[in-house]
């Protein structure tokens, strides 16, 4: 009976962290001003559970007809993206050069970013996806912050509004950035802020349904192959799927 009792929890604990779907994806980045500022902290990349629908910047140019937007997606291959007043250059985690955007001054550059849907609004655009219906919008910031909530997640309305789970963020205009990068090896100031996360976010876990994942990390995608193999193909083919529709 014992035995029993064994295998069953363990197929419900399998069955569980399968019904959480593809985890969130977070990292440590590095932005550097227009003034010369450097800023370090935590990003949101990507939500998960239902795929993985990952951020990234979109670029308009204004005085295009029709309306011409391209994105560059934060995918497991992306290093960091580079503004001047007329190119926008990405590099990629073997730091190898993609091919230079040249942009005109009439220029429009936002952050690109999904929107999980217990935040979906009337203001979000919406896209179907494999019959998803999938919100996303376009800010003229993002939010970097400074700590993690207990769950471990960025959470920007939880963060925002919630003064028990408050912590340090800073909001940056878009058109304040010259570069935006993410970090393959974080300092060991940001390790451990991550690794007391994932510690609280278990004790959190076994209060509850256990029906979440913790956040997943960009680095750690990074240098390990196997969590690399697994879902860079997902977010490439999810990337492919919204393109198909512009």
């Amino acid at each position: 009976m014992r035995y029993k009792l064994l295998f069953l929890f363990i197929l419900f604990t399998q069955f569980v962290k399968a019904d959480a779907g593809p985890p969130w994806i977070q990292a440590v980045c590095r932005i550097t001003l227009t003034n010369g500022k450097t800023i370090d902290g935590f990003i949101k990349l990507a939500i998960g559970g239902n795929g993985i629908w990952i951020n990234g910047f979109n670029v308009e140019e204004l005085k295009v007809q029709p309306r011409q937007d391209q994105q560059i997606f934060f995918d497991l291959d992306f290093r960091s993206i580079h503004f001047t007043d007329s190119t926008i250059e990405c590099s990629t985690i073997d730091k190898s050069n993609k091919p230079i955007i040249k942009v005109s001054e009439d220029r429009q550059i936002k952050l690109f970013e999904w929107i999980e849907d217990f935040y979906k609004n009337k203001e979000d655009s919406i896209v179907n996806i494999n019959n998803n219906e999938l919100h996303y919008r376009l800010k003229d910031s993002l939010i970097i912050y400074y700590d993690l909530t207990l769950q471990s997640f960025l959470d920007t309305m939880d963060i925002l509004q919630n003064s028990k789970n408050r912590i340090g963020y800073s909001i940056v205009g878009i058109n304040q950035i010259r570069q935006f990068e993410l970090i393959i090896n974080p300092d060991k100031i940001w390790l451990d802020k991550i690794e007391k996360a994932k510690n609280n976010f278990h004790k959190y876990d076994n209060s509850v349904t256990g029906d979440w994942q913790p956040a997943a990390w960009f680095h750690e995608f990074v240098t390990n192959k196997e969590s690399y193999d697994e879902y860079q193909p997902i977010i490439k083919r999810n990337i492919n799927e919204f393109q198909k529709l512009k």
